[in-house]
C-alpha cells in the first residue's frame, strides 16, 4: 500500500522484510462496547500505568547513563 502511493521505495520493503520478527503481537479479538464501562475503566487503567517500574531505574553521573535493572539483564540507556 505504501509503495503504491509512493511513500516508501522497494529497497526499504525489501530491508523491512528482511527484520526478524520480534514475537510482539496485537490481539484485536477482545472488543470493548460503547456501553461497556467497567470494559473501558479497565482499559484506561491499563493504559496510563507506568511501562517500567521507576523503583529499577539508577543513574550514573559519572557515565550519565540510566541504568535498568531488569530481572534477566541489565540494559543501558545514554
Amino acid at each position: 500500500m505504501l509503495m503504491k502511493k509512493g511513500l516508501l521505495g522497494t529497497e526499504r520493503v525489501k530491508l523491512l522484510g528482511s527484520w526478524e520478527h520480534s514475537g510482539f503481537n496485537i490481539d484485536a479479538s477482545v472488543r470493548i462496547g460503547a456501553d461497556d464501562a467497567t470494559g473501558r475503566e479497565n482499559l484506561a487503567r491499563y493504559l496510563i500505568r507506568a511501562p517500567f517500574s521507576a523503583e529499577k531505574l539508577t543513574y550514573d553521573v559519572a557515565e550519565s547513563t540510566v541504568i535498568y535493572k531488569a530481572k534477566r539483564e541489565n540494559w543501558l540507556v545514554h
